[in-house]
């Protein structure tokens, strides 16, 4: 923000130092805090009873800005402002006054907030104003914020503006009655005889807004539609004359964009004929060229491709007529004009030349019937085919479904091409371009027909799947769900119908690509499956060893959201058991959270009922936050000990603390390093106290019994990063604030770099976990879950001896798990202070 405060337009420094340092803050999350911290102080600042009215109107414009630029507002919104902005658009002494208050109103009050009944009496009070300015704006009040509870007061005083003096004021009451019509349809039917008046306005910004009217009555079925429908034909041959300033074609828009509801008469169709050919045969100035000040002819070069597309779509609405005129003059083809920009290069020309041809019958131009012959030279044909390798997905589409039109079997072609030149597995990038544009062709046969989709989209993954059986292709995926979440709901029963067939019949072959699309379709749209969970989970768990990690994940992500709609099968169990025991970490603690969870049912409806969307991510992220609150839990009983009575305990204990995830990827199961008890004379020598390292079962030791040591600070990593400058001043600060001890440098034998210790964005809680004031046995798991919030927890790949040693220099009391004890069996320890 370089501009100086004299010319931001800023109410006062104040504001300008406000804005300023919201637009260079570093990051979002630092421009927002900011805007956080300025509301709160407007929001006390707004209570003080001396209050200005400059003071409030400056702080309304500042909370418009806030609101506009932070992604999350205040609990309660800006509530507590909305009385001064009412009270501003009510007792307003200057124009500028009310328009604040009334776009504060706009802008921040909720639909239907209790506020909105304090200002009908304001409304109809400056819709009886005589005062042009305060009329309009209780308009636009009306057109942006519309409600049901004023319309009582405003409707008659609405009629009467139809027929004001001014057409700013005709043109908004048109659309202030259209706004409250979606909430008193009665509103605008009532009018219906001004609004037919309001066509032959002497002013086209106001016939405008009246064609919106009149088409809204359309659809209403009102019975002047048709006497509507004669007048609005009447408009086309005025609104467009070749001797007429052409830089101003707005109008003849809007009318041709009506006419595409009411149908053009005959004799409009042979003008709009004439328009396509007058627009085709202008050429446009160069884009780079340098365009007057004034902006006329660029206005008519941005104008001519909407004039030309809305001129096809009046078309569509006629197809036989068409195919009519041009079978008894075929000179008279509305592709003809528009056929130079087969030879365009420009992407924008050649989208805008395929969505012309598009509006047309194949009839009328392709000699698909004797009667008609074709239009387009062999080599314009041909030219048309190579848009199928236009590297515009959009242009592709269009020429697929202009050719479809034409004769499908050229499609049918192209589609078998495809699955004959399918790339090797090695190629992946073009494996997914390959797919892509298979499905692209798939779209375009089946249409909407979900059964034969979803036939031909197997067929297509088999031939795929059998280069790169374990690939995924993510890009086929995307487009399958995106067509899902397009579509109709009996396109998508049929189609879910035939694709989990193969999921029934354990010989049946899925790739990894077909099983993720199949993952994510169950768990999207699960309440419209034909076959019952319980199948949909045996034949998930029945083919679960066969794929990867990442279609592993996917899997079981959806027998959890299977699991809450019903009971889980003993073999079910069983397989993700046996899974579980012959996988990675990452995969056996989904598996042990499935086995956790199944008998959950609460936390899973939870996870069902709070998910932002059905989506697989979305569920899988409400499932881990469920998870979290049920660990966090007060009610949740604890016990003194985490070591488990049975291994089925063990399990169980794991399952629930996978569900406490780091903020990060998971990272590479730590090297092996000496464990603890082989260490355990080692240790014996250096430890301090009585204390000494007792059974495999409650292996620890007091390292300080220092009454004032405490939880690892920014300056103790420091320390344990191993930097000698930081660590000098570090301890020189220590020992500044507390008597001074004699701390054995023992940090050039540690040798630890920097990256073996992983420190999050928050690295401690403000508070230390007191374990040392009880004597009861520390509980790692729950003081691991409780440390998720504040993002303490990380992994360390060193030796125990050399971090044991690292703490030490730190002067903290700790406590040492043995490794053998559970939660955490194997190669896992656990450190945490004791102070």
């Amino acid at each position: 923000m370089d501009v100086p405060f004299m010319s931001s337009g800023a109410m006062s420094r104040a504001q300008y130092a406000f804005v300023r340092k919201v637009e260079t803050a570093d990051s979002v999350s630092e421009a927002e805090q900011h805007i956080q911290a300025e509301v709160e102080v407007i929001r006390r600042q707004l209570g003080d009873p001396a209050l200005s009215l400059r003071q409030c109107k400056e702080y309304l414009v500042m909370l418009l800005y806030c609101g506009m630029n932070v992604s999350v507002l205040p609990p309660g919104g800006m509530d507590f402002a909305l009385p001064h902005a009412v009270h501003l658009a009510e007792s307003g002494s200057t124009t500028q006054d009310k328009r604040l208050g009334y776009e504060f109103c706009a802008q921040m009050m909720p639909p239907n907030h209790e506020l909105q009944l304090m200002l009908v009496n304001t409304l109809r009070k400056d819709l009886e104003c005589s005062q042009i300015p305060r009329i309009c704006l209780a308009l636009e009040t009306l057109i942006h914020s519309p409600f049901q509870d004023v319309v009582p007061a405003v409707q008659s005083r609405l009629h009467d503006l139809l027929s004001h003096n001014s057409p700013d004021v005709r043109r908004r009451a048109l659309a202030a009655m259209c706004a409250l019509a979606r909430q008193e349809p009665h509103l605008l039917a009532n009018a219906a005889e001004k609004v037919v008046k309001r066509l032959k306005d002497p002013q086209p910004i106001v016939i405008s807004a009246a064609l919106t009217a009149a088409i809204e009555l359309y659809k209403s079925g009102h019975a002047l539609s048709s006497r509507v429908a004669s007048i609005v034909n009447a408009l086309l041959p005025p609104s467009w004359d070749p001797n007429l300033d052409k830089s101003e074609y707005w109008f003849l828009l809007r009318v041709l964009s009506a006419l595409r509801v009411f149908g053009p008469t005959a004799e409009n169709l042979r003008l709009i004929l004439q328009i396509i050919e007058w627009a085709a045969n202008i050429t446009p100035l160069p884009r780079c060229q340098s365009y007057p000040s004034h902006c006329r002819i660029l206005v008519l070069i941005l104008t001519l491709p909407a004039l030309l597309y809305q001129a096809f779509t009046v078309l569509s609405t006629r197809k036989p007529a068409v195919v009519a005129m041009v079978q008894s003059s075929p000179q008279t083809c509305p592709i003809l004009p528009i056929r130079n920009l087969i030879n365009s290069t420009d992407p924008d020309e050649q989208y805008l030349l395929l969505s012309c041809i598009e509006c047309l019958d194949a009839a009328a131009w392709a000699g698909t019937i004797p009667e008609v012959p074709g239009v387009l030279d062999s080599w314009e044909v041909e030219r048309i085919m190579t848009f199928l390798d236009s590297p515009d997905e959009a242009i592709r589409r269009k020429t697929l479904g202009i050719l479809n039109a034409v004769d499908s079997n050229i499609v049918q072609g192209c589609y078998a091409r495809i699955l004959e030149n399918i790339p090797d597995e090695s190629f992946v990038d073009e494996l997914n371009v390959a797919a892509q544009r298979a499905l692209e062709v798939v779209e375009v046969l089946d249409g909407d027909d979900g059964a034969a989709y979803a036939t031909r989209l197997q067929n297509a993954f088999a031939a795929f799947e059998g280069r790169g059986q374990n690939i995924v292709l993510e890009k086929a995926v995307e487009k399958v769900l995106t067509r899902f979440r397009t579509s109709e709901r009996e396109f998508r029963v049929a189609c879910l119908t035939v694709l989990l067939e193969p999921l029934q019949d354990a010989t049946a072959k899925m790739g990894a690509t077909s099983m993720v699309i199949v993952t994510a379709l169950i768990v999207e749209h699960l309440p419209m499956c034909p076959v019952p969970p319980g199948r949909l989970l045996q034949g998930l768990a029945g083919r679960l060893s066969s794929y990867p990690s990442s279609v592993k994940d996917a899997c079981l992500v959806a027998m959890l959201r299977l699991s809450a709609e019903c009971e889980v099968p003993p073999d079910v169990t069983e397989r993700v058991r046996e899974l579980s025991e012959r996988s990675g970490r990452y995969i056996r603690q989904r598996c042990q959270q499935f086995i956790s969870l199944n008998t959950q049912k609460e936390i899973l409806q939870r996870a069902v009922a709070h998910s932002k969307t059905s989506s697989l991510p979305d569920f899988l992220i409400s499932l881990e936050a469920s998870i979290a609150s049920s660990a966090d839990s007060p009610t949740k009983p604890r016990t003194s000990s985490p070591r488990p009575t049975s291994p089925q305990d063990g399990r169980s204990s794991r399952a629930s603390l996978s569900a406490s995830k780091l903020r990060y990827d998971a990272y590479e199961p730590p090297r092996t390093q000496a464990r603890l008890r082989a260490h355990r004379s080692a240790s014996s020598s250096r430890s301090v106290g009585s204390s000494d390292l007792g059974s495999p079962r409650s292996e620890r030791f007091a390292l300080h019994d220092d009454p004032l040591s405490r939880t690892v600070t920014a300056g103790d990593l420091t320390l344990a990063a191993g930097d000698p400058e930081l660590v000098r001043t570090a301890r020189e600060q220590k020992h500044s604030v507390r008597a001074p001890q004699q701390v054995p440098d023992l940090l050039a034998d540690a040798e630890i770099s920097r990256s073996d210790l992983i420190i999050l964005e928050s690295p401690f809680s403000s508070e230390p976990v007191d374990l040392a004031a009880s004597g009861a046995e520390p509980d790692f798991e729950t003081i691991w879950n409780a440390m998720e919030p504040s993002n303490l927890r990380g992994w360390c790949d060193s030796s125990i001896d050399a971090v044991v040693r690292q703490f030490q220099t730190l002067q903290l009391a700790m406590r040492v798990i043995a490794a053998d004890q559970a939660p955490f069996e194997g190669t896992h320890f656990s450190l945490y202070s004791a102070s």
